[in-house]
């Protein structure tokens, strides 16, 4: 009953203060239509548009537009100053900022035309804010300077506490931070003097997440935090309170204080709830689900999260309900539930699409994708790593790029795809070396404008003890070529440990490059093998049937090994010889005349000691029976002959026929030599890992060719 009275007294109150106000306007009204002076026409109009200025700016611009009709008439600067300031905050109230911008420069000039240095103030806090909101930083710097000037020679507070507090914002946008906290704690002093308490608490918060921004989590944070609630405690502004408490949870989980940090969450949960704000609410419930699973604390993180989606889902609320999801979803997928994980990630990926939210949608695609390659889901996997990977490139967000290629090169390599796997561990490389530069360019700058800063204090120093004894400024002097001369040392360290660690990673990722184009050639040489190897069969086959079981059993044999030993990096050369003895053995069949071959060793080679790489040997002696012996009208023969000179293992290998070309014309000419150019290209790479020299040479002798190779011991 009382609270329907009081609402009845202060509707009352309204309508009072309505006819008022419609009754001083009929008044103004009757006036302006029997004045025949214009000077007072024009006054007031611009009366009558200052009533409607905050009720209907729609009509404040009509009368504010007759009255710069007027004043242009009689040339007024005064009254032109009166009509494009009306004009230009009506058109900010009508949220039609680039229209506000115009008319509020229009006022600027006719404010310094007028000789008015109250006019000039007034009007730039208003233009100082229109040109920040465009991101015309240097220009709004310049007016606000202008604004401050005039406002310190007239001790205005009120007026220099919103110019602070403007040039504080301005600098802020410009990612200048330590002099935008300058200027927002010149601001609270105004503020504080003025008695203030919606300007203090602003400012209390902006100047606490500056600092937070800066990874600053200190006592002057907390305080003015605390100082913040206090105000709005006594307010009973749950909603500025619920932004506070979220603030204060964030500059305790900077310093890892995780108790602190979830009971603000939680506070703040409940200020937004009784703010009846659950956009802020579902976000807060996020925050702490989020902290949780950083905590390993799932349940209560999969209990937050649940609630946040309960939320989210009653209200609709789009961009908060696909964090929910994304969040439950990384839960889920913490805990090996797969399935689960990826509807709800589905759901995030989802409503961040439908959100146009560029960040949203790169975090819950990237987990999305992990997700469905852990349910061997690779097609549906690569098709979301894909979509992931380009929108991370057109965003330039270089982390989640980084995560992409590299989800996208192991699904890939799953699947048995090595060079796409290849290629995406290079986009890979490619973004970890991007986010490294920008990290180290990042603490160059911060480094170089704590210099810049530190300088500039010491000149001011310098200026304000201009009549101090000359002890006093040699003193003084010394400490700034000190500072300065520290501050270049360490700038000139940072350089070299960047330097040093920049190589020392391009080197390491050059090792996981080459191994990977090994891994790929060792790839190549298995199906090259085993397709020769079948062709091997089938002439068998046709021309031998009696006989083509026990040839298939032999292949069989020699195909187990040649499998077994091709995944392994090295095998010994017992191994590989009696591999190739038995391949061998198949292609002399298979040859019209068939060959002979013999194996010789010298004592100072212990071949099951000395290890070689698989299938090292397998392509030069193809290419011996098929470019030097195959087709030849008498028996060939192959020769192989190792030996040891001091720490090279050096292989001989020699076909002997009459008529015999050179293996290099021929693979030129007829483009069959693929085995050797594998050869060729594992050498190369290995010379580059081992560091080493690994060789092989061609030599043309009188009835056949030579083939010497080099492996280093």
């Amino acid at each position: 009953m009382l609270k329907r009275l009081i609402v009845y007294i202060l509707v009352l109150f309204q309508l009072i203060a309505y006819s008022q106000n419609k009754h001083r306007i009929d008044s103004l009204s009757n006036l302006a239509q029997q004045t025949k002076i214009d000077s007072i026409k024009a006054h007031l109009y611009l009366k009558i548009s200052s009533e409607y200025w905050s009720d209907d700016p729609a009509k404040c611009k009509e009368f504010a537009f007759k009255a710069l009709n007027i004043s242009k008439i009689i040339n007024s600067h005064n009254l032109m100053y009166g009509a494009y300031k009306n004009i230009g905050s009506a058109s900010s109230n009508l949220d039609n900022m680039k229209e506000a911008l115009y008319y509020d420069r229009k006022c600027l000039k006719e404010a310094i035309l007028s000789g008015n240095d109250k006019n000039i103030l007034n009007i730039c806090v208003n233009l100082g804010n229109d040109l920040t909101t465009f991101s015309q930083f240097d220009s709004a710097n310049l007016i606000l300077d202008l604004g401050i000037k005039i406002a310190k020679k007239y001790d205005d507070k009120k007026q220099l506490c919103d110019l602070y507090i403007n040039k504080g914002n301005n600098l802020y946008y410009f990612s200048q931070y330590d002099s935008s906290e300058f200027y927002f704690q010149s601001g609270l002093k105004q503020s504080v003097a003025l008695g203030d308490t919606e300007s203090m608490v602003m400012l209390y918060n902006n100047i606490a997440s500056i600092r937070l921004h800066r990874g600053i989590s200190d006592s002057v944070v907390i305080n003015y935090l605390m100082k913040a609630i206090s105000i709005n405690e006594k307010r009973k502004d749950f909603l500025n309170l619920g932004d506070c408490y979220s603030t204060l949870a964030s500059a305790y989980n900077i310093q890892k204080n995780n108790e602190k940090a979830i009971h603000y969450l939680k506070i703040g949960i409940e200020s937004f709830t009784k703010a009846h704000n659950e956009t802020k609410t579902v976000n807060l419930l996020v925050s702490i689900a989020d902290l949780f699973r950083d905590l390993n604390l799932n349940d209560s993180a999969a209990f937050y999260a649940e609630m946040a989606i309960e939320r989210g889902e009653r209200n609709q609320f789009k961009h908060g309900l696909a964090a929910a999801y994304s969040i439950k979803g990384r839960i889920l997928c913490d805990k090996s539930a797969y399935g689960q994980a990826e509807s709800y990630l589905q759901k995030a990926f989802l409503e961040f699409s439908e959100t146009n939210d560029g960040e949203g949608m790169l975090f819950s695609g990237n987990y999305l994708a992990i997700v469905l390659m852990k349910q061997k889901k690779y097609k549906m996997a690569e098709s979301v790593g894909g979509k992931v990977f380009r929108l991370a490139d057109t965003l330039k967000n270089y982390q989640a790029s980084k995560t992409a290629s590299m989800t996208l090169s192991e699904i890939f390599h799953t699947t048995g795809n090595d060079a796409k796997a290849y290629e995406y561990l290079k986009y890979f490389i490619a973004a970890d070396d991007t986010i490294m530069i920008a990290q180290n360019a990042r603490l160059l700058e911060e480094m170089v404008t704590k210099y810049e800063t530190k300088k500039k204090d010491n000149k001011i120093l310098m200026l304000n003890n201009y009549k101090l004894v000359s002890e006093k400024k040699i003193l003084q002097q010394s400490r700034s070529i000190l500072l300065i001369a520290f501050i270049a040392i360490l700038l000139f360290l940072a350089a070299i440990i960047f330097f040093l660690l920049s190589r020392q990673r391009k080197i390491k990722y050059n090792l996981q490059i080459q191994k990977m184009e090994m891994k790929f050639l060792r790839s190549q040489l298995k199906p090259h093998f085993i397709c020769n190897a079948l062709l091997a069969i089938r002439n068998y086959i046709r021309q031998h049937p009696e006989v083509a079981e026990e040839y298939l059993d032999k292949y069989s044999t020699l195909m187990r090994e040649v499998l077994i030993n091709s995944e392994l990096e090295t095998v010994s050369l017992e191994d590989e010889f009696s591999m190739l003895k038995k391949y061998m053995d198949l292609e002399s069949l298979r040859v019209n005349n068939g060959f002979n071959y013999e194996f010789t060793i010298d004592s100072s080679v212990d071949p099951d000691a000395v290890k070689v790489p698989p299938l090292i040997f397998q392509p030069i002696v193809e290419n011996a029976i098929w470019h030097g012996i195959a087709g030849r009208s008498e028996k060939g023969k192959i020769s192989i002959h190792v030996s040891r000179e001091e720490k090279i293992l050096k292989c001989v290998v020699e076909n002997y026929c009459s008529g015999a070309q050179m293996i290099e014309l021929e693979a030129a000419k007829k483009e069959k030599s693929f085995g050797l150019k594998i050869s060729r290209d594992r050498l190369y790479l290995l010379s580059k890992e081992k560091r080493s020299i690994w060789y092989m040479e061609l030599i043309p002798v009188i009835d056949g060719m030579k083939v010497q190779l080099g492996i280093p011991l």
